[in-house]
Order: C-alpha cells, then sequence, then structure tokens
C-alpha cells in the first residue's frame, strides 16, 4: 500500500494536482478576506484589465505552445523565442488598450501589459517542459504563482487599497511562475532563427492564432460586456463570485490537461488509438461538472454575505447564472488543446468563430434589450454551455478518425 501511495504521490499529475491546489486554494480562500480590504469598483477594473491581458497573452504568443508537443527537439528554443519577441509587442498593445479604454492610470495599465507578457511566457515554457518530459517545476510555479498573488494583493491593501494593489499582485504572482517555468535557457536561440521558424510555421500559427484570440474574447466577453454596460461597480460584483467559480475549472485544466496532451501525443505518436482516452476523460470529468454546476444553483444567499462581506452582497444573484458555463467548462476546460492536437485547426478555427458571433451577439443583445445584467450572464452562459457540447462532439469525430 505504501508504494502505491508514494508511486502515485510522485507522479507528474500528482504534483501538478498538488502544487494548483496550494496555488489556487490560495486564490479562492483569500477572496473573503480581499473582498474586505478592496471595494467592489477595484475588483471590476482588475478583471477588465485581467481579460485585456489574457486576451494580448492569447496572440501574442502565436500559440507556439500547441505546436512544441509535435516538434523536433531543436526547434523548441526557436519557437519559444519567438513568442517571447511577440509577446512583448502584445504586452505594449495591451497596456495602451487599458490606459485608453478604461483610463484607469499609467500604473494599472503598465501592469496589465506586464502581466500578459507573464501569462504568454508561463503557457509556452510550461509546454516546453512538457515536451521535454521535464513536469517537476510545474507544481512548483503554480503554487507559487497563487501564494505569491495573494500575499502581495494583502500586502499592497494596506498602503494602495486600490485596482493597482490588485494588479500587482496579479504581475507578482504570473511573474514568479514564469521566472520558475522559463529557468535557465540552456541554448538560446537568436532571433533570426526565431523569425526562420515563424516563416516555415505561420500558416499554421496563423489560424492557431485566430482562433485563440476568438477564444480568449469569447472567454473574457462577459466581464468585458458588464463593464461597457453597467460600469466597473458591477463588474466587480460579478467578479468575485466568477473568481470562486473558476478557480476549480482553472485547477482542473492547469492540473489534467499537461496531462491529457502528453498522453494523447504519445498515443499519436506511436500510431494507436486516442479513442477510448479521450472517451474516458470525458465521463469522468462530467460527473465533476454536474456536481460544480448543482452547488452553484442552490447556493443560498445568506452565505453571499457572511461570505464576501456587506459590500459584496448583490454577488449572490450571479452563482446560479454561471452554473451551466462552469458545469460544461469543467468538462471542455481539459480537453480544449486536443483538436489542434489531432491537427484539425480549421474545425477550431470554425467553432471559435461560430462562438464568438453568439456569444458577443448574445450579450450585446440582452445588455441592450433587458438592461439586466443577471439576464446577460444566463443568455451567454447557456450559449456558451451548448458550444461545449458541439466541441465535445466534434472532439470524438477527430479521435476517431486520426
Amino acid at each position: 500500500m505504501r508504494q502505491h501511495w508514494n508511486r502515485a504521490f510522485n507522479s507528474p499529475a500528482a504534483r501538478i494536482a498538488l502544487g494548483l491546489a496550494i496555488g489556487q486554494g490560495a486564490i479562492f480562500a483569500s477572496t473573503p478576506w480581499l473582498t474586505r480590504l478592496y471595494g467592489p469598483e477595484s475588483f471590476g477594473i482588475m478583471t477588465v484589465g485581467l481579460s485585456i491581458a489574457g486576451i494580448c497573452a492569447t496572440f501574442g504568443s502565436l500559440r507556439v505552445e500547441l505546436l512544441i508537443p509535435r516538434l523536433e527537439s531543436e526547434e523548441v528554443p526557436n519557437a519559444t523565442r519567438l513568442a517571447s519577441l511577440t509577446l512583448f509587442i502584445a504586452a505594449v498593445i495591451g497596456a495602451a488598450v487599458m490606459l485608453i479604454t478604461v483610463q484607469p492610470g499609467l500604473v494599472e495599465s503598465l501592469l496589465v501589459g506586464t502581466v500578459a507578457y507573464f501569462v504568454g511566457g508561463a503557457a509556452v515554457h510550461q509546454q516546453s517542459r512538457i515536451r521535454f518530459e521535464k513536469l517537476g517545476r510545474i507544481g512548483l510555479a503554480k503554487a507559487t504563482q497563487g501564494v505569491g498573488q495573494v500575499l502581495s494583493q494583502a500586502s499592497l491593501a494596506m498602503i494602495l487599497p486600490t485596482a493597482a494593489g490588485l494588479m500587482a499582485g496579479l504581475a507578482t504572482g504570473h511573474g514568479l511562475s514564469y521566472g520558475l517555468l522559463r529557468g535557465r535557457q540552456q541554448e538560446r536561440a537568436t532571433a533570426a532563427a526565431a523569425f526562420a521558424f515563424g516563416r516555415r510555421h505561420w500558416r499554421q500559427m496563423l489560424r492557431l492564432t485566430m482562433a485563440a484570440t476568438l477564444n480568449a474574447v469569447t472567454v473574457a466577453f462577459l466581464p468585458l460586456i458588464i463593464a461597457v454596460q453597467f460600469g466597473n461597480e458591477e463588474t466587480g460584483q460579478f467578479a468575485v463570485v466568477h473568481r470562486l467559480a473558476v478557480v476549480p475549472v482553472g485547477l482542473m485544466v492547469a492540473a489534467l490537461s499537461p496531462v491529457i496532451i502528453a498522453a494523447t501525443s504519445s498515443l499519436l505518436r506511436n500510431n494507436k488509438s486516442t479513442l477510448a482516452n479521450v472517451r474516458s476523460w470525458i465521463i469522468r470529468l462530467s460527473f465533476i461538472g454536474v456536481l460544480a454546476g448543482t452547488v452553484l444553483l442552490i447556493f443560498p444567499e445568506q452565505w453571499t454575505t457572511m461570505l464576501l462581506g456587506e459590500k459584496f452582497t448583490a454577488a449572490h444573484a450571479y452563482f446560479a447564472p454561471l452554473a451551466p458555463m462552469i458545469a460544461s467548462q469543467l468538462v471542455v476546460g481539459p480537453l480544449s488543446a486536443l483538436l489542434a492536437i489531432f491537427k484539425r485547426d480549421r474545425t477550431q478555427l470554425v467553432w471559435d468563430f461560430c462562438r464568438f458571433l453568439t456569444v458577443t451577439g448574445t450579450g450585446i443583445g440582452l445588455g441592450a434589450v433587458s438592461q439586466d445584467p443577471i439576464v446577460t450572464v444566463w443568455g451567454i452562459s447557456v450559449v456558451i454551455t451548448v458550444f461545449y457540447v458541439i466541441y465535445l462532439v466534434l472532439l470524438l469525430r477527430a479521435t476517431r478518425k486520426s
């Protein structure tokens, strides 16, 4: 029994899961504390900034992390170097967009660009470590990101209880994660070699980047549309509930996605069927999704005030509308990179484009007609759930043909 336990605990999946449990658990557990240190408007501005950073990190990396699993070993340094160059440009764009649109201040805007660079870079270097089966630091990086973020935000609240304090905490946490995943670069590619790599793979990177950017905009659209139509205060009420609901999703995706990608890529490289593997993951994740959705639907109103404080009493209205979306994300999230692994780039792009049009159209239309953010969240949540079901159908078809 002890040997089985030691083998399980020492496995890459267990170490990643432990690191994520520590990091994401810190973020989850700190929410009631931070809602008493920062107000709804600060959370709203941070959420908008993080949404912009996420979009910039996605197109800035050119999605080379999805190419890395199938690259030759000597090509990986070229891919990571290219991503670092383009991420810097994306970070500058993110800072400028934040400054022009939200107008929170120069400090907050620069921090948005910094977070964008660290988030995109960490994703690329994590995939590089997976490619070379060096998974040890991934769990440590995830734990450090969450703990570092929370401690920084709590400390800064004493001197800077504004959105800048929250954003600085994000930059600290993601910066620590990026540093651990990047590590010491034994082989650093030149800019010329990186751009040569880009010219060889530009078609695939373009399709992947377009699809991923559409996905990132779709994911970020909900807080962005609330901020535009209903203001930063209402966005903050939504943001804390979304934060509590999304942490388990992030935990599942970040813990299981590397393992699922590695297993699937290995099966493909050895010309073995992936159908049973993918199907078993869908079944397991479905049970978790249903459980999480049920908890959100029945969450008692009086618990919200006890949990988040008096300033966030209005946040309870967002628990139930988020239930379908969170439940389906828990199922599809860890599998979301597999269409690219199966080289179904065009299928992914079409799916992302249709989802983007439907989500944005639904959000803008419901917001304008109902003038109620709760109705808007319900509509977008249901639409996203429908598209996740469609994704699973497309994934199973791709699996059978691989």
